[in-house]
């Protein structure tokens, strides 16, 4: 459910972020989480995914990061 609450948080960007804006949305790895990253790539000129130090191990979350919204 996580995926598809981040897919819709990443698509709203189209409607309410600026070009050049950017995004954070915590993701909980799982099946469809490679489809919410390739979204992420599609609208922002920088992505990245991190992992924080301070997240156990363990821990399944992930942050998903876009830079710089294309227009």
């Amino acid at each position: 459910r996580s995926a598809t609450i981040a897919a819709t948080v990443v698509s709203l960007c189209d409607l309410l972020l600026r070009p050049g804006g950017n995004l954070v949305v915590k993701v909980f790895q799982g099946s469809d989480e490679e489809q919410v990253f390739a979204e992420v790539r599609a609208r922002f000129r920088t992505s990245r995914r991190i992992k924080p130090q301070a997240s156990r191990k363990q821990s399944f979350e992930v942050f998903y990061v876009g830079k710089d919204r294309r227009t």
